[in-house]
């Protein structure tokens, strides 16, 4: 309880165990305070709790293999280990952050500062830009979508699709030009 600060005379302190974490978390409620409004804020503790403990009893499924890897060592995207898609030094920071962090968003901010950008000068569509030329650079040579996706408002999220869970192709087949679809 010593990292929990000192709550002001006219709030009251909730105090919460992070199993995970292994620090507290500290909610302050101002008074007065209607009863409804601790009863929910205790309510949503306990469910916490209780979500974490039924996740920490729960067995462990064995992942499935990966379809995408980020090589840091060949600087390279891989598809089913096979197809490399080879990556700018930012492109692969992006990359190695957002599949370091799977499954979490990673917030627009936090993937500027990794890329190691001023905020002031790497805006957020100037970054937005980036990825779509990186979604982009995915497309064209593997003929997939991104590894990928972007949370609306918030970030970027990795995202593994399992080989049947691929969005059908629109347009023509790879290899063949419209001409011939008639």
């Amino acid at each position: 309880m010593n990292d929990v600060p000192t709550p002001p005379a006219d709030h009251i302190l909730v105090v919460e165990d992070d199993p995970i974490g292994g620090r507290q978390l500290a909610r302050f409620l101002p008074k007065p305070f209607e009863p409804l409004e601790l009863e929910a804020l205790l309510a949503a503790v306990l469910r916490r709790r209780q979500l974490m403990a039924e996740r920490l009893a729960a067995p462990q499924t064995e992942r499935t293999p990966e379809r995408w890897q980020v090589s840091t060592h060949e600087r390279c995207l891989k598809l089913d280990g096979t197809l490399r898609i080879p990556l700018s030094d930012i492109e692969l920071r992006f990359l190695t952050l957002l599949h370091d962090e799977a499954p979490a968003t990673v917030a627009r901010d936090a993937i500027i500062r990794t890329l190691g950008r001023p905020e002031n000068l790497y805006t957020r569509a100037r970054l937005d830009t980036a990825i779509s030329r990186l979604r982009h650079k995915i497309a064209t040579v593997a003929d997939q979508p991104a590894p990928f996706t972007s949370v609306y408002g918030t970030g970027y999220v990795w995202v593994q699709r399992p080989a049947a869970a691929q969005p059908p192709r629109v347009g023509p087949e790879p290899g063949k030009n419209s001409s011939e679809l008639v």
